[in-house]
C-alpha cells in the first residue's frame, strides 16, 4: 500500500522531543501532545497551531487525556505525578501524587467527575475531581504488574496489565471481571459502541474481546510491538482497528473491523528505515488517537504528529 497526498493531511513538529503521546480533545478540533521535554502542549492539528503550553512536570509526560467538556486536562508522567489542569488558564488545578512508580495510563469518566490513572506500580487511582482531596477515592490493587492502560465506557473500567490479564470494574455493580489472554497487554481500548474491548498484546496481535461474555471475536496481526507499549484505537463508527507499529518502518496500519482484512499501511514520510536490525525512536509509531467523530486519525512519531484522513482508502501499491 502507498500514502497519497490526501490521506496525510499535515505534520507538525512538536519541539518536545520525542512525542510520548497524542489524543484528540472531545471534539475532534483540537488535540494534545506529551512529550520528553516534560510539557503539555494544547494543538490546532489541520493548522500546526500551538494554543498552549502546559508546563509543571519533573519528567516526560507519558500520557494525556481530556475531559468531555474540553474545560479540563490531565496529564501522567515518568515523575509518577497526575496533573489536573484548567484548559483555559494553563494552570495546574491539582497535582496528585501517590503512585509510586511512572504514570503511563489515563481515563476520564463520561461525566468528567472522575479521573482513572494507571502505573507501572501495579495500582489503578480513581481521583474524585470534585473533592479537594489528595487522595484517590479509589484504589485498584488487583493487577499482579504494570498498569499498561485504561479505559472508561458509560459505568464500567477496564483495564489492561502486563500480567496478561483484561479486567473490566463494573461500578454500578461493585463487581470485577477478569479475561486471562495469557499474553501481556500492552494498549487496550473500547469499541464507540462500547461493546466490545480491542486489547492489544505482546505478541504483536489485537485481540477483540466481547464485553459481557469475554468471547474472543477477532484477531489482527501484521504490525510490530517489539518491547514497546504500542497503542491501538478503533475509528469512528467502529469500521475500522488502528495500531502502530515498531517495526521500523514507520506505520499506521489498519484492518476492517468485521472481517479482520488488512486494509492498509500507512508509511509516515519521515520514517527512517532500520538499519542492521537497529531500531530507532525516530520510525516507531508509539501513540495512536481516534477523531470521535470523523474518519481521521493523530498519530505520533518521533518529534512529530500526523494527522491522517480517510485511512481506509489507500491505494495498493502493486510495486511492493
Amino acid at each position: 500500500f502507498q500514502t497519497t497526498p490526501e490521506q496525510l493531511q499535515c505534520r507538525t513538529v512538536c519541539g518536545q522531543g520525542a512525542v510520548r503521546c497524542v489524543r484528540f480533545n472531545a471534539d475532534g478540533n483540537y488535540c494534545l501532545t506529551g512529550g520528553a521535554d516534560k510539557s503539555l502542549k494544547l494543538w490546532n492539528p489541520a493548522k500546526s497551531l500551538l494554543l498552549r503550553s502546559y508546563l509543571g512536570h519533573g519528567q516526560e509526560v507519558l500520557a494525556v487525556a481530556c475531559a468531555c467538556d474540553n474545560a479540563n486536562l490531565a496529564s501522567g508522567g515518568e515523575d509518577k505525578m497526575v496533573a489536573y489542569w484548567d484548559t483555559a488558564s494553563g494552570t495546574a488545578v491539582r497535582k496528585y501524587r501517590s503512585h509510586l512508580a511512572r504514570v503511563g495510563a489515563l481515563a476520564f469518566s463520561p461525566d468528567a467527575t472522575l479521573l482513572a490513572s494507571g502505573s507501572v506500580d501495579c495500582t489503578v487511582r480513581l481521583w474524585d475531581l470534585r473533592s479537594k482531596a489528595q487522595a484517590p477515592v479509589q484504589l485498584l490493587t488487583d493487577a499482579r504488574d504494570s498498569v499498561t492502560a485504561v479505559a472508561v465506557h458509560s459505568w464500567r473500567i477496564y483495564t489492561a496489565s502486563l500480567d496478561g490479564r483484561l479486567r473490566c470494574y463494573d461500578a454500578r455493580k461493585g463487581r470485577l471481571a477478569e479475561d486471562n489472554l495469557s499474553k501481556p497487554l500492552i494498549g487496550l481500548c473500547a469499541t464507540r459502541d462500547g461493546r466490545c474491548i480491542l486489547a492489544s498484546c505482546s505478541d504483536a496481535r489485537l485481540r477483540l474481546i466481547d464485553r459481557d461474555t469475554g468471547d474472543l471475536l477477532a484477531s489482527y496481526s501484521g504490525h510490530s510491538v517489539a518491547d514497546l507499549s504500542v497503542e491501538c484505537d478503533v475509528s469512528a463508527g467502529d469500521s475500522l482497528v488502528l495500531s502502530g507499529s515498531a517495526g521500523g518502518s514507520g506505520e499506521l496500519i489498519c484492518w476492517d473491523l468485521l472481517s479482520g482484512e488488512l486494509r492498509c499501511r500507512l508509511r509516515h514520510p519521515a520514517a527512517e528505515p532500520a538499519r542492521a536490525g537497529v531500531r530507532t525512536q525516530a520510525s516507531v509509531v508509539q501513540s495512536v488517537s481516534a477523531h470521535p467523530k470523523l474518519c481521521r486519525v493523530l498519530t505520533a512519531m518521533g518529534d512529530a504528529v500526523f494527522l491522517w484522513a480517510d485511512p481506509a482508502h489507500a491505494v495498493a501499491d502493486e510495486t511492493q
